[in-house]
């Protein structure tokens, strides 16, 4: 193909091809317990981690996540995209110990962070 040839290709797709970028932001789970972020509550209460599960778009498992419960919020960095999660409290031994809390669906822009408050009331615990 000859110079002049590459050059009208090259113009003809830079008018008209669809370039798709992927890139990863942040999501920050931002969990309380009973109201507040208390690390005698954890203590209290035995629990030991946060267990996060992240879902595609179409519901199938992505990746899981843990964080100790003292840190009250743990970033994940997820690829650009739509996904849903779930989060439960676990004890020394890794047993679930709360009844399990929606992130509900989120929606990952490149570059940006999307924070997420969630809740362990005192009667989600087992």
């Amino acid at each position: 193909m000859n110079q002049l040839a590459m050059t009208a290709l090259l113009g003809l797709c830079l008018s008209s091809c669809v370039v798709e970028t992927h890139g990863t932001g942040t999501l920050t789970v931002d969990w309380t317990i009973e109201n507040g972020k208390s690390a005698s509550t954890c203590r209290v209460a035995g629990v030991d981690q946060i267990a996060i599960d992240v879902y595609d778009d179409d519901s199938s498992w992505h990746s899981s996540y843990s964080a100790n419960c003292e840190d009250f919020a743990t970033s994940i960095d997820l690829d650009s995209g739509h996904y849903s999660g779930s989060a439960v409290l676990l004890d020394y031994d890794g047993n679930e110990i709360t009844t399990t809390v929606d992130l509900g669906p989120m929606r990952i822009y490149s570059d940006e962070e999307l924070v997420v408050p969630i809740e362990f009331p005192a009667d989600s615990f087992r």
